[in-house]
């Protein structure tokens, strides 16, 4: 593949160097190659007129430009004359040729003018018929006739000022337009992070082009800003505060003013394997040069409350679980001394089918094995890539306790083995937890689950359950209390056979029991269900029992596991 080459400065003609004729150019694009933006810039001292000239490549039969030329206002971004609004004629009797001359009257300022050809990966025919960009007919007389327009396209602008201080040239690449920060012009894969910090509350103006396929939930290539301390983004791209950027249908913008807290944030911007700055897979927006993200000052900011820093690298974790294969279920219990932030980033595959997230974390109690967190739809936003990809990364507060972090994934689409586009950090795949705001290394602890597995909390764990087993265990009450129940086990057709239940010994009566209408789906096969509730107990003896029948348990599972394999059977736990 070409890589896309810019054109940063123009060819200024002979009329700087002696006298100036009645209309002097000053710019000249020519000679494009296929999947080649060029540009030029030019700057008005006046307002004044200046000449458009130029040839672009239409095929026969088409309204669409395979070779086309436009010109954007530096400031605004937005287009002031465009080749295909134009009324083009056949130029040097060549039909495939349009020629157009306009004539434009321009405030004073900064322009830029662009030159494109589609990528040569667009003009090649599928079975010598088809021109795949515009998807018809394009015979071989056609693409001769495109690598012959490549010699003869051309745009030029001239002025008629009578000196030639009126007008001048500038280096695109070099003009910042007083950018707070600035990462444009990104090719394909990129991952940008930068940080910034506020000394008061200031009006920020994001000025983003990006990629946002249609029919998607969500952009392909996108930034986001976050709270350095909390993790909350406070800002992100979205179908809501997007607009068309010109050319290729998916080419967005966002152009809007927020407004920001004092404190410090973080600016996130990606981009991922295909139609980017690098090389366009579709006409490229107005403004190319932008594809990214850049933070101007807005209404009258002081600038100078404005810093930016590089974020540290993120070596402190206190747990980590990445990488992750398919079929892995893997757990780490962690013990906190005292409350504590814990900052975590999760990233996941989310299942529309399912409903649910098929590789994906949590973190539970460790003795009732309640959860206090997990990765849902609505606390996650997309990874990139494939849409499924979903990623949380936000602060948990969590009181003193002990805890098992947990991460599961299905046969399918994970590290290595993607079935679709990876997310944009496919290296944490997984669970990672950073420390907080005032967390301190001594208040988390790794620790092992013998040591969680005696705790006072828990009145029997009854649990990794093979086929054809039957086990009891008991516990005593000296007072009505409220007990937490979490069962995993197999049910189908409303009827359940692996499962549990409680029996009140004096009595011999059953005071609970897991049926699929009390039970949820516990994650992989439908058949897998879970109970994870409390009920209340009065005092006395009671004794707990678990069963399961020839198949499908754990370790020896004849469909997809459920998400806490380590779990199938059942653990009761006194509620504090």
């Amino acid at each position: 593949m070409r890589a896309m080459r810019v054109i940063l400065a123009a060819s200024l003609l002979a009329a700087f160097l002696g006298c100036l004729s009645v209309a002097d150019t000053i710019v000249k694009l020519d000679y494009p190659n296929p999947g080649e933006v060029q540009v030029a810039g030019f700057e008005l001292f006046r307002d004044g007129q200046v000449v458009v000239n130029a040839v672009g490549f239409m095929p026969r039969h088409m309204d669409d430009y395979g070779i086309y030329s436009w010109i954007i206002d530096a400031d605004s971004r937005q287009p002031v004359w465009e080749m295909e609004d134009a009324e083009g004629e056949s130029y040097d009797g060549k039909r495939h040729l349009r020629e157009v001359s306009e004539e434009l009257k321009l405030p004073r300022g900064k322009y830029e003018v662009y030159l494109y050809a589609v990528h040569e990966g667009y003009v090649e025919s599928v079975d010598g018929d088809f021109f795949t960009l515009f998807g018809i007919g394009f015979s071989g007389r056609d693409y001769r006739n495109f690598e012959k327009a490549l010699d003869a396209c051309f745009v030029s602008v001239a002025a008629d000022q009578s000196d030639k201080a009126d007008f001048g040239t500038y280096k695109v690449a070099d003009e910042a337009r007083d950018a707070l920060l600035k990462f444009t012009g990104l090719g394909d894969s990129e991952y940008i992070e930068k940080g910034f910090a506020l000394d008061k509350p200031l009006k920020l103006r994001i000025y983003s082009v990006f990629e946002f396929p249609r029919g998607r939930d969500f952009p392909v290539d996108y930034g986001w800003i976050m709270n350095a301390d909390t993790r909350e983004r406070v800002w992100e791209i979205s179908e809501d505060n997007s607009d068309w950027a010109g050319g290729g249908k998916k080419n967005c913008l966002v152009d809007e003013v927020i407004s920001l807290d004092k404190g410090k944030y973080l600016l996130y911007f990606v981009t991922d394997d295909s139609h980017s700055f690098e090389q366009f897979n579709a006409n490229p927006p107005w403004d190319p040069t932008s594809w990214g993200i850049t933070i101007f000052g807005a209404g009258g900011a002081d600038a100078s409350a404005f810093s930016s820093f590089d974020p540290p690298e993120r070596k402190d974790a206190l747990l980590s679980m990445t990488k992750v294969r398919n079929d892995r279920y893997l757990e780490q219990p962690f013990r906190l001394e005292k409350e504590a932030n814990l900052q975590i980033q999760a990233i996941g595959e989310y299942s529309d089918g399912d409903d649910e997230f098929v590789d994906g974390a949590w973190i539970h109690r460790a003795d009732s094995r309640k959860n206090v967190w997990e990765m849902t739809w609505d606390n996650t936003q997309h990874a990139g890539g494939a849409e499924k990809n979903r990623m949380f990364d936000g602060t948990v507060t969590l009181p003193k306790g002990d805890y098992v972090a947990c991460y599961a994934s299905d046969g399918s689409h994970a590290y290595r083995h993607w079935n679709s586009a990876p997310p944009f950090n496919p290296n944490a795949w997984g669970l990672t937890v950073y420390p907080g705001k005032g967390c301190q290394p001594g208040d988390f602890k790794e620790i092992s689950s013998s040591e969680t597995a005696s705790s006072k909390d828990i009145l029997v764990s009854i649990t990794r359950i093979r086929d054809n087993d039957e086990r009891h265990a008991t516990f005593k009450l000296e007072r009505p209390a409220r007990v937490h129940v979490y069962a995993v086990g197999e049910g189908s057709r409303r009827e359940m056979y692996d499962y549990g239940w409680i029996v009140d010994e004096a009595s011999g009566r059953s005071v609970w029991e897991m049926t699929w209408r009390n039970t949820d789906h516990a994650g992989g096969a439908t058949k897998n269900r879970v109970y994870d509730d409390e009920i209340e107990l009065d005092a006395g003896e009671y004794e707990v029992w678990y069963t399961t029948d020839g198949s499908h348990s754990y370790r020896d599972w004849n469909d997809t596991r459920p998400r806490d394999p380590d779990s199938w059977g059942i653990t009761v736990s006194l509620v504090e």
